[in-house]
């Protein structure tokens, strides 16, 4: 990304704000890196996405502080959302409140929710909260054929912010572009349409890939290459595009 400098000023031993959110471990809470956590990488804010590049509109340990936002969110593949006990990746599981099947072990935690330190892979994609990392050798599905990042309306949920782990991925457990039954995206974001209330708290509406790109929306593929991806797309494609290792064949006229 270019931003050493960025890189350099983070205090980690600290949190990015003073929110308990029951995770942080060894590190403490507070405001030592507010600085980084406000500073608007441009790169990162897509010219469609018409959200503020700050908000308070954020989670975890941020909560209600303002951070700088981000338009792409890494790709957490196809893990599920709000599902409860989740299985044993790989396996597939019915989302009664997605109404949508997905696979895979919730937000990609170990069984059992997050754990500190987080253990090797248990996302199916390239970036998950407990992510400690997946290298080119692991994306054995091929760099041509897997989501490394996609777009997002930052204004539409509270996880949007670019610094935290949580907050800056998203799930194909959705459909990309989906809205949840009586939900809306208006001027000031998300909506419960029957009632005008804000939507950004429930994250399982919202933890995926949206644009305000007609039809569909853009996503990086590992090789560095960018594919616009329609809505249309069947989900058994648009999730095995999302997953590392799974080993699906998919070609490319499916996309």
């Amino acid at each position: 990304m270019e931003q050493q400098a960025l890189y350099n000023a983070i205090n980690f031993s600290f949190m990015w704000g003073t929110n308990n959110v029951g995770w942080k471990s060894t590190m403490s809470l507070g405001q030592q890196n507010s600085t980084v956590r406000l500073t608007v990488i441009n790169s990162l804010l897509c010219p469609s996405d018409p959200s503020a590049p700050t908000d308070t509109i954020n989670a975890d340990e941020i909560n209600n502080d303002m951070a700088a936002g981000t338009s792409y969110v890494g790709n957490v593949g196809d893990n599920c959302l709000n599902c409860g006990t989740c299985p044993s990746s790989g396996v597939s599981t019915f989302n009664a409140t997605q109404g949508y099947a997905c696979r895979g072990l919730q937000l990609g935690d170990p069984p059992g929710g997050a754990v500190v330190p987080p253990p090797p892979g248990t996302g199916s994609g390239i970036f998950w909260r407990q992510c400690n990392g997946v290298s080119i050798n692991q994306i054995t599905d091929g760099t041509t054929n897997t989501f490394l990042a996609g777009e997002q309306i930052m204004k539409v949920t509270r996880w949007n912010a670019w610094v935290e782990a949580n907050q800056c991925v998203g799930s194909t457990a959705l459909p990309l572009n989906y809205l949840a039954p009586n939900t809306a995206i208006s001027t000031n974001g998300s909506i419960v349409v029957s009632t005008g209330a804000t939507d950004t708290g429930t994250w399982w509406h919202w933890y995926s890939f949206r644009s305000q790109h007609p039809g569909g929306g853009n996503f990086a593929m590992c090789d560095g290459s960018v594919k616009f991806i329609k809505s249309s797309i069947s989900m058994p494609v648009y999730q095995g595009l999302s997953t590392r290792a799974v080993g699906e064949v998919i070609s490319s006229d499916a996309f």
